[in-house]
């Protein structure tokens, strides 16, 4: 499902609309989104993904008209990954 979130293919969003009344585990998926994030990196900018699936969760409630209960969560790592860039862009550059 998160790899869904992040795409654009066609029926992805469907399909993901469809797992809803399967139950489906939105704190099990946030802690993978979570671990997965905080994972350490070399390359901070490699985690331009969380706001991909930032994105895929405001397509599925504007579209759908459903509340992913993670939403504000995912945001915050998205807005904490923005932040960061935006501090790092912003920076002097050393020579």
């Amino acid at each position: 499902m998160i790899i869904m979130l992040m795409s654009n293919r066609e029926g992805d969003a469907s399909y993901c609309v469809r797992l809803f009344p399967a139950g489906l585990d939105f704190d099990a998926v946030y802690r993978e989104i979570d671990s997965q994030y905080l994972k350490p990196s070399t390359d901070e900018d490699q985690k331009i993904w969380i706001t991909y699936i930032e994105e895929g969760i405001g397509r599925l409630e504007e579209d759908y008209g459903i509340t992913i209960p993670i939403a504000d969560k995912v945001s915050e790592l998205a807005d904490e990954y923005r932040e960061r860039l935006y501090h790092k862009l912003s920076s002097p550059q050393k020579s």
